[in-house]
């Protein structure tokens, strides 16, 4: 069975998909989320008005963020067959969120979405950003997984910057 699973919901800057698959089970394997789940890890990039819906809707925060992650391992009965749209965790990933957070130095468009990707199963298996020290921690391991991922995969060649218009940017 395929362990990671992704949904590009825009319309416009899709991803190179045969090594989009190949980065998201290595940074699976990287981040250490393998061992822990039992079925797939489900990724869907999607828009800036949808991000802000679904971060209101289940997080009860206002606007757009960068990534969601709904971690449902802890519901899973071990044994129980699950079925072929069952997921351990989803993951939700603006790609508007990293055009404006491309204009850094050393951050492109591709790498902040890999960053979303990394973070989210990061979230995942177990690492929190919230109090000080674990953040701390969490961010060294997002630079370690990165870092191992850079080695791998130009991350440009992966996801294109898109030709959006500003209409589509919050579509």
């Amino acid at each position: 069975m395929k362990m990671t699973k992704f949904r590009w919901n825009l319309k416009t800057g899709k991803p190179n998909r045969k090594m989009l698959e190949k980065l998201l089970d290595d940074a699976l394997k990287f981040s250490g989320l393998q061992a822990l789940i039992a079925s797939p890890v489900n990724i869907y990039f999607e828009s800036a008005r949808k991000m802000a819906r679904i971060n209101m809707d289940f997080v009860g925060h206002e606007g757009m963020t960068d990534v969601i992650t709904f971690d449902y391992k802890d519901a899973l009965v071990p044994g129980e067959i699950q079925d072929e749209d069952s997921s351990s965790v989803d993951i939700i990933v603006c790609p508007a969120q990293a055009l404006f957070q491309c204009d850094k130095p050393d951050r492109t468009y591709a790498s902040e979405l890999v960053l979303y990707v990394v973070h989210g199963m990061l979230h995942a298996s177990g690492e929190d950003d919230l109090v000080p020290e674990k953040k701390r921690r969490m961010r060294r391991r997002e630079k370690q997984v990165m870092k191992e991922l850079s080695a791998i995969y130009d991350f440009d060649s992966i996801f294109p910057l898109p030709e959006f218009k500003e209409s589509e940017k919050y579509a």
